[in-house]
């Protein structure tokens, strides 16, 4: 039993867990739909709840509007997104670049509906010795660069598109980077294309760590991610479980694993949860589908910069070393530094001008 008394946060449960199990509906207590809205979008899932709440005629018109709208700007954006890429893996399989799907590309096959798992950008993982095909396939679409980090090139191109473009699954920088090659577990996707599918077992434990990942580093992860080790974890019989259990103890991460399946057995079967398992589950109600949101301290960052001028300075113009991994041509060509902070400022006055206000606003706010 989940031990709380958030009547929003209990009727969402069994919300969740009724479109899962194509259940029967047993709701706990008379439903608030603008409290039990509001929570929904934080954890992304009012899409996966809002057939059951229309099956059982649970809003009213104007909620149920309301509650629509969101599902068909997501629809449309699905619809958009899908054909994008499907003819950018097209470039991408008569080029030979190496690549496979992760996420939500690969979870939302597991759900009663695709719709149903909401995607906020599409994951790739590639071999990164191809990253200048890739580059030049990105650009042919029309997509820009948007983020290059340790370990993904993040592209856009709007009104919805983001593709993340990963060279590894973890980055070396962080504290919890564990040792995943997930290519070495896959197969092709089939004949005639590049691309190859992660094997069941390696996406159940890239879910489990991508969810720790969040969890450790923004203090809290949402419910989804449980819904999705609930879904891979149909068939069980299916699945090398003691490969599962070995690599997630070499990750260090196996106390967390046995949270977190407690919870999922307590959400979809009712079991009992330990004192341990309630408490991750409250933290990650509290906070939002990806942690609880990160929000920039001006006031600190002005102080460290030396004031209002070299906090801006440096927001135009960050380290060589952050331009380097942001623009990968300035390792074969550190020459070309000046002309990228040109072109950065350029590009992020197109592309980022909301988190361009935003960064000026909050500097002279202190």
């Amino acid at each position: 039993m989940i031990k709380t008394d958030n009547k929003n946060i209990l009727n969402l449960i069994e919300l969740i867990r009724c479109a899962l199990k194509q259940d029967k509906l047993k709701l706990p207590f008379e439903l608030d739909c603008e409290e039990l809205f509001v929570l929904a979008k934080k954890q992304q899932v009012y899409n996966l709840i809002l057939p059951v709440l229309k099956s059982n005629s649970l809003l009213t018109a104007e909620q149920e509007k309301n509650w629509k709208n969101y599902y068909l700007t997501e629809l449309e954006r699905t619809i958009l997104v899908d054909n994008e890429r499907k003819m950018l893996c097209a470039d991408l399989d008569e080029a030979g670049v190496k690549y496979m799907f992760t996420k939500g590309l690969v979870l939302r096959e597991y759900y009663p509906q695709s719709i149903m798992r909401q995607m906020s950008d599409n994951d790739f993982l590639y071999d990164e010795s191809q990253w200048k095909t890739l580059f030049k396939i990105m650009k042919e679409h029309g997509f820009y660069l948007d983020n290059s980090t340790e370990n993904s090139d993040d592209f856009c191109k709007k009104p919805y598109c983001r593709f993340e473009f990963h060279r590894q699954l973890f980055d070396e920088k962080d504290d919890f980077c564990p040792d995943f090659d997930p290519f070495k577990n896959a197969v092709s996707a089939g004949e005639g294309t590049s691309q190859l599918v992660m094997s069941r077992e390696d996406n159940f434990i890239y879910t489990l760590a991508h969810m720790y990942k969040h969890y450790y580093k923004n203090e809290s992860c949402g419910i989804r991610f449980a819904c999705d080790l609930y879904l891979i974890l149909q068939n069980e019989h299916d699945m090398d479980m003691q490969y599962i259990n070995s690599t997630i103890e070499s990750f260090g991460i196996y106390d967390f694993y046995k949270n977190v399946m407690n919870i999922v057995s307590a959400v979809f079967d009712g079991d009992e949860l330990s004192d341990e398992a309630q408490s991750l589950l409250d933290t990650m109600l509290e906070g939002e589908i990806y942690g609880k949101p990160q929000i920039v301290d001006y006031e600190k960052a002005v102080s460290e910069h030396g004031g209002k001028a070299g906090f801006l300075l440096y927001r135009l113009f960050p380290p060589k070393s952050f331009m380097k991994d942001t623009y990968r041509q300035l390792e074969e060509k550190p020459y070309l530094l000046c002309w990228y902070y040109i072109y950065r400022l350029f590009d992020k006055s197109v592309h980022s001008r909301d988190k361009l206000k935003e960064d000026l606003k909050g500097t002279f706010k202190h």
